[in-house]
């Protein structure tokens, strides 16, 4: 439960922060933000997953690290965004299909070799796999960089988005952990506590 509570604030908060990057950026989009609210949750819950199990590997992680994750996860964009522009550049138009394919595949394998890198673990592999392909599909596929400025700026502005993702991730879940583990009241401070029928 700890894990979606957590997914779920951040993909609502990442969904806002995008919205409003969009708008100073490119085009305001507020009345489409809507339609990718289910997306951007999908992608959080996905998000929280990659630090949850980073934790679990490395022990607890704090709010600079978690930010460090973040920016990570931001870096396994690059193969995909590569391949896109350097297409691009060349003039080369591949079918649509195998473009999917291919954006696809790197986001999972790069993914996959930052979560083996960061926690040697199977569960974290796959954690992080999840997690850049997430993202890759929330995006709509790579940012064509080269076509104008602005999408290059909105490229570079998922880097801080995804670090504050996986920072409101670790501290929503350690929230939940502490409310989960927070001692129920005794017989005594439950008396103490209880109206009276003089207060009544």
């Amino acid at each position: 439960m700890g894990l979606l509570f957590a997914g779920v604030l951040t993909g609502l908060a990442s969904a806002l922060a995008f919205a409003t990057v969009h708008a100073i950026l490119i085009v305001p989009i507020w009345t489409r933000m809507l339609n990718g609210v289910p997306f951007a949750i999908l992608t959080g819950i996905a998000i929280a997953w990659a630090m949850d199990a980073t934790a679990a590997a490395r022990g607890p992680l704090t709010v600079a690290v978690a930010g460090c994750f973040g920016g990570a996860l931001w870096l396994t964009l690059t193969p995909a965004t590569i391949l896109e522009n350097g297409l691009r550049l060349a003039g080369r138009r591949i079918p649509e299909s195998l473009g999917v394919a291919a954006a696809v595949s790197l986001a999972v394998v790069s993914g996959g070799c930052v979560g083996w890198f960061v926690t040697r673990r199977p569960t974290g592999v796959l954690a992080w796999a999840v997690a850049s392909l997430a993202l890759t599909l929330a995006m709509g596929g790579p940012i064509p960089v080269v076509n104008a400025a602005r999408a290059a700026w909105l490229h570079t502005a998922f880097l801080p988005m995804c670090a504050g993702a996986a920072i409101t991730s670790v501290i929503e879940q350690r929230a939940w952990a502490g409310r989960a583990h927070r001692p129920a009241p005794t017989q005594t401070e439950a008396t103490r506590l209880a109206p009276t029928s003089t207060q009544l």
